[in-house]
């Protein structure tokens, strides 16, 4: 009769149990309530509707993984994200153009008198900093998630204006170990500068989300930190972007691809739809950073997002992220006479570190590994899938489609500014020759050598309304 009396306590101990541990892992409201709707919708297409599918052929995507899968992006966890104040005389730190006073107040403090800045450190790579922090102040933790890199985090908490910081992650993610190398870190705030004195002149269909803050301890070759600023309008869900990515990515759990309702909304053709509002806006953009702007990207469909107007469907506007994965041609830019940055930092070697004997076969890479390899090689494997399935109007297109798109699109672009180009280029791999051939008529013609003729000038006579094409030299080298 006794031992009957407390046979219920362990079925009380157990339900008592459960309870706190449903406590202890739920989630709502959770640290996402303080997020606006314009990040949370953005963070369900960079956690949700990633793809990592790209060509082969053009692009190496190891299988090596060691990071521990809570913080993967796809898993959409959120967790603490630990700072440090660190005295800035210990560190290389470059402030970029036009940082936003709201990330000035929570990246810097006067201590004593001793200039400090905040570092943050992902939790699984602590170890890493094991040294360097041995000075460091612990400063209070921010709420953060990966976006659909593993090390760009978004990064917020009450009271502050989220932002995103990439962080140098010790761990293998596609067979590649995630510290960012000094050289990243000037280079993506110099990046900045250059973009932020031309701003004005600028193709209207190119914007970047800029990267204001670059840290790195002092005396380490990896291991930075870039705080990246989101573009304006963005928090404030006053416009909207997606990455290339998220429009084929996703899974059914989230309904049809994006792209698959974008062109049903259109009303256009699937073709139609591709060519007018993703390749030929990108085609207009590239070759006018490449030959009136002397830069290219790494445009693949991560770094490569679409502004999307209120009606959901993309505006024409790229906007690109990720600015150490930029190529400035600095004595082009010279030659052109383009607006120099307020500061260019570099560490040790300024060549090396903004990739200066690289920049030919970037031009190559931006657009045959990146752009196609990472992107249009997803259409050509995706759109046809989707029309046999009836999600998308059917069309007689033949093998490698849009891939040719792209290719006739650069061709025809080139031709409308005056270049020559052979009219059965194919294959992109002729696009090297070509835009190199064509920043040199530029460079040729704005010192001088050259008269420039025909449609193609019209951007040189708006960047230079007074120039009168004297003879002043040649630049034949660069």
């Amino acid at each position: 009769m006794t031992q009957s009396k407390y046979l219920f306590l362990p079925l009380l101990f157990a339900a008592v149990s459960s309870l706190f541990t449903q406590a202890a892992h739920c989630q709502e409201p959770g640290p996402k309530s303080l997020l606006p709707k314009s990040l949370i919708d953005f963070l369900e297409t960079e956690q949700k509707r990633m793809s990592l599918s790209v060509d082969p052929d053009r692009l190496n995507m190891g299988k090596g993984n060691t990071q521990d899968q809570f913080y993967a992006p796809e898993n959409g966890n959120v967790f603490d994200l630990p700072s440090y104040w660190v005295d800035e005389s210990l560190t290389h730190a470059f402030k970029g153009d036009g940082m936003n006073e709201s990330i000035r107040k929570i990246m810097f403090r006067d201590h004593n008198g001793v200039e400090q800045v905040r570092f943050f450190v992902h939790p699984e790579s602590e170890s890493l900093y094991a040294e360097f922090l041995k000075s460091a102040t612990p400063a209070d933790s921010f709420h953060a998630t990966a976006t659909s890199s593993s090390r760009s985090l978004l990064v917020w908490k009450e009271g502050v204006t989220p932002f995103m910081a990439k962080v140098s992650l010790n761990k293998e993610v596609s067979a590649v170990v995630r510290t960012i190398p000094i050289s990243e870190i000037s280079r993506s705030i110099g990046t900045h500068n250059t973009f932020q004195a031309s701003r004005e002149l600028l193709p209207r269909g190119f914007e970047w989300m800029p990267e204001t803050l670059g840290v790195i301890p002092q005396g380490m070759d990896r291991g930075g930190m870039l705080i990246r600023e989101f573009p304006e309008g963005i928090v404030e869900g006053k416009r909207s972007f997606v990455s290339l990515f998220a429009l084929y990515g996703g899974g059914t759990a989230q309904g049809p691809p994006l792209l698959v309702e974008m062109i049903n909304k259109s009303g256009q053709s699937p073709s139609e739809f591709v060519r007018t509002r993703i390749i030929e806006p990108f085609v207009r953009t590239w070759i006018s950073t490449t030959i009136d702007h002397g830069f290219s990207m790494e445009a693949h469909a991560q770094n490569s997002l679409l502004e999307l107007g209120e009606d959901g469907l993309p505006t024409g506007k790229y906007i690109f992220r990720d600015l150490g994965g930029f190529d400035v041609d600095f004595q082009y830019r010279a030659a052109l006479k383009l607006p120099k940055a307020n500061s260019l930092p570099f560490i040790n070697d300024f060549a090396k570190e903004y990739h200066q004997s690289e920049l030919d076969g970037a031009l190559l890479r931006s657009v045959y590994n990146h752009y196609a390899g990472g992107f249009v090689y997803n259409l050509d494997k995706f759109l046809p899938q989707w029309m046999e399935q009836g999600l998308i109007a059917r069309e007689t297109i033949g093998g490698l489609h849009f891939a040719k798109m792209l290719n006739d699109s650069i061709r025809t672009g080139y031709l409308h500014r005056g270049f020559k180009v052979s009219p059965d280029a194919s294959g992109l791999q002729w696009i090297q020759g070509a835009a190199l051939e064509a920043k040199r008529s530029v460079a040729n013609a704005v010192t001088g050598h050259t008269k420039p003729q025909g449609l193609g000038w019209s951007i040189l006579n708006r960047l230079f309304p007074h120039s009168k094409w004297g003879c002043e030299g040649v630049l034949s080298d660069y």
